[in-house]
């Protein structure tokens, strides 16, 4: 049964997931396993499949790390009925799977209640009484050698016994963010977004003091974690990965002689809007003086108003949600990421660099990933500099094409997931976890 049936045909999709058991009693990764191992339960705040965006690209591929070398099983949130489709997906790797349903009723609901009570927004809405006790009894009956929350929002649900370890995938910054949110906006949404800034930071605090350890995605979002909870925090950088199908496929320049420049993202997150925005209004004008006939081609689904509009201008294309952008990304001339808010690491950026595309970034997408502006890709800030890059990458394709294949080479090195997730696979060891 679905916790608060909101919307019918919602409540019909969830009720097949509410606590999804795996088929198989004994799945492939644990037949495959060998070795020391131990129980894990994994707490993500939503259903990692399928691995098409940034937070359940990231979790998918920890809880499949993690699920090759012990027993894991998942309790989540769902908030997207589509989601429902993918469950079976995650049979061969979990022991055990509850996906609880999270409709957009409870969400507001949740988010009043928070205003109400002081609580941050973006935590709140992820307090659930049957989450909390589905997890307590699995936590209390199984011997877990280690809890990994991914997400903040997960730290309710934690509960500390002798012998466990308690991890915490911040992945980045988060109260960082609503102060940049809070920063460029005015009225009721700059007091709303510095409220959430100051309570997330709370929490982030209090959640560094109830772990064994907290991880994030990049030494600055690590470094920056450090200098807002003080010192004698155990802090680690886990970097995210690039799938081999990215890495095992070369980009070529296309035939077709008109420029298609590329962007992906989920097109409903704010940084994504206002980067497609900027784009489209400063520096896409700038490009097609020099290629008339050059396109932006958005990737992304749930496209919000702001993004919509721009389509009816001439030289914006939307795509909406596609399954496999590997094909798009092939198609294009070069990929651009011209955001000005960002947290974390950018995957969009990491699967274009591992294609080989030439790209031009801001210093903001950047951030975080190990890559050398001028030699792996053009970096620029300003709209007048983003555009002339975007120019000479055109006129240029042999300067274009040696800047991708160097890009390509290093992501090979240095950013297969294996490599990157190594540091988790040591602190749920107990291993490296010392405070800086």
């Amino acid at each position: 049964m679905v916790e608060h049936p909101d919307h019918i045909g919602e409540a019909a999709a969830f009720d097949s997931c509410s606590a999804y058991q795996s088929s198989d009693p004994t799945p492939a990764a644990i037949r495959r396993r060998g070795g020391d191992s131990m129980e894990i339960l994994f707490l993500a705040h939503r259903l990692p499949v399928p691995p098409t965006k940034g937070e359940r690209i990231r979790a998918y591929h920890q809880l499949r790390f993690l699920a090759e070398r012990h027993t894991v099983d998942l309790a989540c949130f769902v908030d997207d009925p589509e989601g429902v489709r993918h469950l079976g997906d995650l049979s061969s790797v979990c022991r055990e799977v509850h996906a609880e349903p999270l409709t957009r009723n409870q969400r507001l609901t949740r988010a009043a209640g928070a205003m109400a009570t002081g609580e941050a927004i973006s935590l709140a809405t992820f307090h659930s009484r049957r989450f909390a006790e589905l997890t307590r009894r699995w936590q209390e009956a199984r011997p877990y050698g280690a809890v990994v929350a991914y997400s903040g929002a997960m730290a309710p649900y934690l509960i500390a016994r002798p012998g466990r370890r308690l991890i915490m995938d911040l992945v980045d910054v988060d109260s960082a963010k609503w102060e940049q949110y809070a920063a460029e906006t005015h009225g009721p949404r700059r007091w709303l977004f510095g409220r959430e800034a100051r309570l997330v930071a709370a929490a982030e605090g209090a959640i560094a003091s109830q772990v064994d350890c907290v991880t994030l995605v990049s030494e600055p979002e690590a470094a920056l974690f450090r200098s807002r909870v003080g010192d004698g925090f155990p802090v680690v950088p886990v970097a995210n990965g690039v799938e081999e199908r990215f890495l095992h496929t070369a980009w070529r320049s296309p035939a077709k002689r008109e420029p298609t420049l590329c962007f992906m993202g989920a097109m409903d997150y704010r940084p994504n809007v206002e980067a497609v925005v900027w784009f489209a209004r400063e520096i896409l004008p700038r490009v097609r003086d020099a290629f008339p006939g050059a396109t932006l081609r958005v990737l992304g689904g749930r496209a919000a108003p702001a993004v919509r509009r721009l389509a009816r201008h001439g030289g914006v294309s939307l795509a909406g949600y596609v399954p496999d952008v590997l094909p798009e990304l092939m198609a294009a001339h070069l990929f651009v990421a011209p955001l000005r808010i960002a947290r974390g690491v950018q995957n969009k950026l990491l699967q274009a660099l591992a294609l080989g595309m030439p790209v031009v970034a801001t210093p903001q997408a950047l951030e975080g990933i190990d890559a050398r502006p001028s030699y792996h890709l053009a970096v620029a800030s300003e709209a007048k500099g983003f555009a002339r890059a975007v120019v000479d990458y055109l006129r240029d394709p042999a300067k274009a094409w040696s800047a991708g294949a160097a890009a390509r080479r290093h992501m090979a090195r240095r950013y297969r997931w294996e490599q990157t997730l190594a540091p988790l696979a040591a602190v749920v060891a107990g291993e490296a976890v010392e405070a800086p």
